[in-house]
């Protein structure tokens, strides 16, 4: 499944290279986004990814993991979308 993950990190400075190492193990591949947006294809579910980089983070980071289900739209982000028109994702 492809998730849409949004990291809103609270700690200016601190080390968050495990986090996103930690992001770039998915199974399927990943593609980042923006600084904070990831898109990963995974075969684990939401939870399980909110837990896992809620260790690797600080305990006041936000972040959500959502389902992203086709159709979607987007626009000016053709890395992305190429990325997301793979035949090698798994929806």
């Amino acid at each position: 499944m492809i998730l849409f993950i949004v990291c809103d990190l609270s700690q200016p400075g601190r080390n968050y290279e495990p986090l996103c190492v930690q992001l770039e193990t998915a199974d399927g591949g990943f593609y980042r986004l923006w600084e904070s947006v990831w898109l990963i294809d995974t075969l684990e579910q939401p939870k399980w990814w909110r837990d896992e980089l809620r260790c690797h983070g600080d305990p006041r980071d936000r972040i959500i993991v959502s389902r992203l289900h086709q159709p979607w739209a987007a626009l000016q982000v053709d890395g992305a979308t190429r990325w997301l028109l793979d035949p090698a994702r798994r929806w």
